[in-house]
């Protein structure tokens, strides 16, 4: 008997093998939970409120970090850190900065509010001038995300939410800054 049916046969006899968990549906329900998390507890904390979440997600699954930026009514910064990386079982490991102890935080999102982002569904009415040549998308790589919630105001005063996702450019050089520039700023929560 040919050695590939002796395979087959056996295969068929065999009791049938668990299907491996998903590990991107692991990391992203993770990564849910951990976005969903309730702001710092602290003596002011009816106070604090969610603006945005800051995301950076490896490729192929292999973990994420997500920095949640937290304001109270006099300006004060929190930000929860919290990261998962390759091995899923391991507990999300969890780091606190404020903004009173850490000068970067307000330098960061200063800039964020400054990316140059527009839509880039134009020109409307006239057609297109020559434009500097456009860039190849970056097709691996990790990916981040800026998403505020509610904190986008409209002319009218209604809210919006904005979400900007990238492996490159300014919003991944923005968040990578981010990350960089509050690495002493971290502390154990």
């Amino acid at each position: 008997m040919p050695l590939s049916l002796a395979l087959l046969i056996f295969s068929l006899s065999s009791p049938p093998q668990k299907v491996v968990e998903d590990r991107c549906a692991t990391m992203q329900a993770r990564l849910d939970t951990a976005t969903a998390k309730p702001p710092p507890q602290t003596e002011m904390s009816h106070l604090y409120s969610g603006i945005v979440i800051v995301t950076a997600t490896q490729p192929f699954c292999m973990g994420w970090t997500v920095v949640t930026v937290f304001r109270d009514q006099d300006f004060h910064w929190a930000l929860r850190r919290t990261s998962v990386g390759h091995d899923l079982t391991i507990a999300p490991d969890e780091h606190w900065a404020y903004s009173t102890a850490c000068p970067a935080i307000i330098d960061w999102l200063e800039r964020l509010e400054r990316l140059p982002i527009r839509f880039g569904i134009g020109p409307i009415r006239q057609a297109p001038k020559s434009r500097k040549s456009v860039r190849v998308p970056v097709l691996d790589g990790t990916e981040y995300t800026v998403r505020g919630y509610g904190w986008v105001t409209q002319p009218s005063g209604a809210p919006a939410s904005l979400s900007l996702s990238s492996n490159d450019g300014e919003v991944a050089a923005w968040t990578r800054g981010l990350l960089q520039a509050t690495v002493p700023c971290w502390t154990a929560g």
